[in-house]
């Protein structure tokens, strides 16, 4: 809902929805939507897969679980631009 409102500005946007009763299928469009040009990663459950598809084309990625860690880094590193990885890994606690 933040986003929503304007209030933050991401660079990248990774939404998981195991778990989460609030990514929805049409909450996840309605954030898509509300972030032109930026970035999105959506992990789904393969049970899941089919409710998400219709998405594909609004989000940058999705990927299907299961998914291994180093798998998402790397598709997070290829959507960031390069001079700002080493910041982001070290924000993260990431290491290369």
């Amino acid at each position: 809902q933040v986003v929503l409102r304007s209030r933050v500005a991401p660079r990248l946007v990774l939404i998981d929805v195991w778990g989460d009763e609030f990514a929805t299928p049409e909450r996840v469009r309605e954030l898509a939507s509300a972030l032109p040009g930026v970035p999105t990663i959506l992990l789904v459950g393969t049970f899941e897969r089919d409710a998400y598809a219709s998405l594909a084309d609004r989000v940058t990625a999705l990927m299907v679980r299961p998914v291994r860690v180093g798998e998402v880094v790397q598709r997070v590193r290829a959507l960031l631009p390069p001079h700002d990885a080493a910041q982001q890994d070290d924000q993260a606690g990431i290491i290369a």
